[in-house]
């Protein structure tokens, strides 16, 4: 959520690399998997959160870009 803010209120994203965020969110993104068949639940919702709120940020730096 930080960097969603900083963002938007230099709105660029320049000094965030796009490859950096596109592999951050491909690495949750393979482990989301193993999180979702876990029995834990807060392990669960730890990873769908993180999911759902680095999307965002990636959503983000591709606007800004």
């Amino acid at each position: 959520i930080p960097l969603i803010v900083r963002m938007r209120q230099r709105k660029s994203s320049k000094d965030l690399s796009a490859a950096w965020a596109y592999g951050v969110l491909a690495c949750i993104l393979l482990m989301l998997p193993a999180a979702l068949r876990s029995t834990d639940q807060t392990f669960k919702v730890f990873a769908v959160a993180n999911a759902a709120l680095f999307s965002l940020v990636v959503v983000h730096v591709v606007r800004y870009r």
